[in-house]
């Protein structure tokens, strides 16, 4: 008798059918992450705000239930992006049918209620269907939501800690301010300030001034001088760049118009940005309470 058909009692199943889910885990460590969004807002079809949402979840699953060869698809297409994606197993298991043996006459099948096996549809790695262009979280029915305090809290530099550790470090800190927090600020007020090559040019002056500041021979002296104006030139084309995206975004995000000075801005340069960026909340707080407003 063939093997597929079971006694009355029986509860034996075939083996499980592997199916594979992708998950989205957030932007890869060597790529820039203001360009690494906008290619994944063009991939995924969906806003850049959508996609900063998306950052703050550990994990989003972007499909379900796909071969491996189509997951693995999906993972070429979102690395190239710059994303991190991991696939995930999951298994449908298929029950098989009891056939009911009578004690005369001909066989007659009796089948179980079962749900019918899920139907895959076909989808290109580089398009998804509008259902899943826009997360199942209350982002896809509401405007995203901003906070003042954004940029403050993910950057977490008090002004003073800033002052007394350039101090400490003989002017180091502020490249290692910059080198860490770069990133974050060109992220969330989405423009390109900076990168890490203008960085490490900031780097190689602050090392020819730290070497030379002792120096009592001519030519030293004059290299000193020479790369302390360069690299104060670096400083301050940063400074008036973060001074501009950070007005943009309290404009266009919080509809502030952050009044920042431009003498202390040349004179104080990344201490000052740094005070600004702490004190955004606190001036959206006030416009809300000149204005009468209750909620941005």
């Amino acid at each position: 008798m063939d093997s597929n058909i079971h006694t009355p009692n029986s509860k034996n199943t075939l083996p499980s059918q592997a199916t594979f889910s992708i998950l989205f885990k957030g932007l890869r460590n060597d790529v820039d992450s203001a360009v690494a969004i906008a290619q994944l807002s063009s991939l995924f079809k969906v806003s850049v705000e959508q996609i900063d949402s998306l950052l703050a979840l550990p994990s989003y699953t972007i499909k379900k239930s796909i071969s491996e060869n189509a997951a693995r698809n999906y993972q070429i297409a979102i690395e190239a992006a710059g994303g991190v994606c991991e696939i995930q197993a999951d298994y449908v298991q298929i029950q098989s049918i009891e056939i009911v043996l009578p004690e005369h006459g001909s066989f007659t099948a009796k089948h179980n209620a079962a749900s019918p096996p899920p139907t895959y549809e076909s989808t290109s790695p580089t398009q998804f269907s509008a259902k899943e262009k826009q997360p199942t979280s209350s982002m896809a029915t509401e405007p995203a939501k901003h906070d003042a305090a954004e940029l403050k809290d993910e950057i977490q530099s008090k002004t003073l800690h800033l002052i007394l550790l350039t101090i400490v470090t003989s002017g180091l800190y502020p490249l290692l301010w910059l080198t860490r927090h770069h990133d974050t600020f060109n992220r969330i007020t989405k423009k390109q300030t900076i990168n890490m090559k203008y960085i490490v040019w900031m780097a190689i002056f602050t090392g020819i001034c730290l070497a030379l500041r002792d120096a009592r021979d001519k030519s030293a002296i004059l290299m000193f001088f020479g790369a302390y104006i360069v690299g104060s030139i670096l400083f301050l084309i940063w400074a008036f760049r973060a001074k501009s995206a950070l007005q943009n975004y309290a404009l266009n995000t919080f509809k502030i118009d952050l009044r920042m000075n431009p003498v202390y801005t040349f004179f104080f340069t990344i201490f000052y940005i740094n005070y600004c960026i702490n004190d955004l909340p606190e001036v959206l707080r006030r416009q809300k309470i000149l204005t009468g407003q209750n909620q941005i």
